[in-house]
């Protein structure tokens, strides 16, 4: 554009920054006409720019669109569910995500929902103004069980389980067996009061889980 006879030249914000331009630092302009004048001698030159290193405003948050408290997020020097900050052009950033109780962190995503990084722990340099959000899923662990004699009875129940969630396991005694003893695998599990005697419930924890239900033969007793 022209003022007073003068041009002025925009060079857009974003690609200083994407060329990491700043402090100082010269520009090369070149002028062409249209033809061919052989006479043309300073369609050519150079100026000297001053910049100061600009920022760009960073957001880091967890998605909590699926799960309304999966975990926190790190950056600037602190945890939260939102940091916003700014930073300087061409600073390495460190961000990082823990995941809350019965949650794990499956990576680092743009709110498009492209995946940017499965770390934890990520570093990057700030090259322009960005969001990153972490996303979570729950932790799922196996239930299963056995019968002994194994012809005594039949259970459901068993399968996958998400940490957290009450989980029922459930026997059906075939006839002549009695049913005297539920066993969990570890005493680090209570199980829910039930009046059923055919179940236990249990709040599953965060590892695999082995039920058994302990038979005694009454065929022929008595």
């Amino acid at each position: 554009s022209t003022l007073n006879g003068r041009y002025t030249y925009l060079i857009p914000a974003s690609i200083l920054n994407e060329a990491m331009l700043y402090g100082d630092f010269p520009v090369t302009f070149e002028v062409e006409f249209e033809g061919k004048d052989p006479n043309l001698l300073n369609n050519r030159f150079t100026i000297n720019v001053q910049r100061e290193r600009p920022s760009v405003h960073l957001t880091v948050r967890t998605d909590n669109s699926t799960f309304a408290q999966p975990g926190e997020v790190w950056a600037d020097g602190s945890w939260n569910t939102t940091i916003a900050f700014d930073a300087l052009l061409q600073d390495k950033v460190q961000i990082k995500a823990k995941a809350n109780a019965g949650m794990q962190f499956v990576g680092w995503f743009t709110p498009q929902g492209d995946e940017i990084s499965k770390e934890a722990t990520y570093e990057f340099v700030a090259r322009e103004n960005r969001e990153l959000v972490a996303q979570y899923e729950r932790i799922s662990h196996i239930v299963f069980a056995d019968i002994t004699p194994a012809d005594a009875g039949v259970i459901s129940g068993i399968g996958s389980a998400y940490v957290g969630d009450t989980v029922t396991v459930t026997r059906d005694d075939h006839h002549g067996y009695y049913c005297w003893k539920w066993n969990l695998s570890t005493y680090d599990i209570v199980p829910l009061p039930s009046a059923n005697p055919n179940e236990i419930s249990f709040i599953m924890p965060d590892y695999d889980v082995h039920v058994q239900a302990f038979y005694i033969n009454l065929k022929g007793v008595g």
